[in-house]
Formats: structure tokens, C-alpha cells, sequence
């Protein structure tokens, strides 16, 4: 559970002034518990319960929430749907103390050459969360590489039926087993 005394041990070890840390929130990502399908409100309780201040909210997730919330299918494009959603969400984390620090993740922008379908297609997805972030009240977007400037590791199963989900890390195989200490 993050602590006042943690974030003034990390300050210590990191040379920054200890107040430098105070405003930057404990957040917890809101994708890493459960499963899309999950009640938000559970997960966001179950947040708040472990002493977080604040959460980084998955598209996924905001998206599972608007359907049930707008007790209708509601499509990823569908920007005034889940913008509506997304202000019951906001009230949710206001229930239970927390903050939404981010939005996340945003794929796909960059790389696009000028005047293709598919950078229209990202400016017009950014506008979207554009308006998605400020009904949620944050100000914070994570915008992950495209792809092709992915780190240098083998990725497999790089076909999603989620795009907006990130492909899964698969570490490098070395040549022989790692070593017992005994």
C-alpha cells in the first residue's frame, strides 16, 4: 500500500525535494484488475481500499461501463456515448476518493503520412478523446508507440481483435537456462 513515509524514502534516494512527490498521485491502472467485463465500481472500490489516490482509466473499461451504464451497445467512435459514460465514471471515482489521472492507452497516431485514410482516422480518434478526457476531468492522455517503434524484442500474436490493447511481451529466448545459485 503506497505511504507518505515511501514517497519521502523515494524523494531521498532520487535527490529530488521531497515536495516534489507529494502532488503526484498514487495511481493504479484500472485495466489491471479484473477483466473488462468486471464491474468498474468493484474495481475502483477495490482501488480505492488499497490506498490509491487515483487511477489511470482503460479505454476497455470505460467503454464495458458505458454500455452498461447507457443500457445499450455503444461503439469505440461513439464519442458522445462515452463521454456521458465517462462523467458516470467520474462521479464513481468521486465516490471513492479517487482521481482519474489518465486516459489510456491511445494507439496508432503517429506514423501516418500526410493525407491518408488512416491519419484522418487518428486526428479524428485524438479529437474524440480530447472530449472523453475532459469529461472525466483529466488533462493526461498515454499515447503508446506505433508498432514499428516498438522495443527490439520478439512480439507474437500481434494480431488483436482489441487495437487499442497493446500486443502482449514476449521476452527473448536466451541460449541456455538460467543458473541455480546452489
Amino acid at each position: 500500500m503506497p505511504t507518505h513515509s515511501r514517497r519521502q524514502s523515494l524523494a531521498k534516494q532520487l535527490s529530488f525535494p521531497r515536495s516534489s512527490l507529494e502532488t503526484i498521485p498514487f495511481s493504479y491502472a484500472s485495466v489491471s484488475v479484473g477483466t473488462p467485463n468486471d464491474p468498474l465500481e468493484k474495481k475502483l472500490q477495490a482501488i480505492s481500499s488499497a490506498g490509491f489516490t487515483a487511477i489511470e482509466l482503460g479505454f476497455p473499461d470505460l467503454l464495458s461501463f458505458a454500455k452498461t451504464y447507457l443500457k445499450k451497445e455503444v461503439k469505440d467512435d461513439d464519442y458522445a456515448s462515452l463521454c456521458k459514460a465517462g462523467e458516470g465514471v467520474k462521479a464513481l471515482c468521486q465516490k471513492y476518493k479517487l482521481a482519474i489521472m489518465m486516459l489510456q492507452p491511445f494507439s496508432n497516431f503517429e506514423g501516418w503520412p500526410k493525407g491518408s485514410k488512416e491519419r484522418e482516422d487518428a486526428f479524428t480518434r485524438a479529437k474524440g478523446w480530447i472530449k472523453i478526457m475532459q469529461a472525466v476531468g483529466t488533462d493526461m492522455l498515454q499515447v503508446l508507440p506505433p508498432p514499428s517503434l516498438s522495443p527490439p524484442f520478439p512480439v507474437t500474436n500481434t494480431a488483436r481483435s482489441d487495437p487499442q490493447t497493446p500486443p502482449p511481451y514476449h521476452p527473448p529466448k536466451t541460449s541456455s537456462p538460467p543458473t541455480s545459485p546452489n
